[in-house]
């Protein structure tokens, strides 16, 4: 995968991003879902799907690491709107 940044004429030793990112605190997923429960040792998380615009907010999709799939929606802001998350048997995807 392509290193994505590039060194900041102002500060060489600290490389930037060439676009800018927001981190967001995907909250109402709950840990049952973040996190398997085959091996607690082992912290493997859910895995990125996909990320949509729907108006004006963003709709992003996680597949859960004991099925399922957590749809969390998050304004222009990065705050989050709304969470569900969908059990492995009912899951559609």
């Amino acid at each position: 995968m392509k290193d994505k940044r590039i060194s900041s004429a102002c500060c060489k030793t600290r490389p930037e991003f060439i676009y800018p990112y927001k981190k967001v605190q995907l909250v109402g997923l709950g840990k049952d879902f973040l996190f398997s429960k085959a091996d607690t040792a082992i912290r493997i998380g859910p895995k990125l799907k996909e990320v949509k615009r729907i108006g004006s907010d963003w709709q992003i999709i996680e597949e859960g690491p004991n099925g399922g799939y957590g749809v969390v929606t998050i304004n222009a802001k990065y705050e989050v709107v709304k969470t569900t998350v969908l059990p492995p048997d009912k899951a559609t995807k």
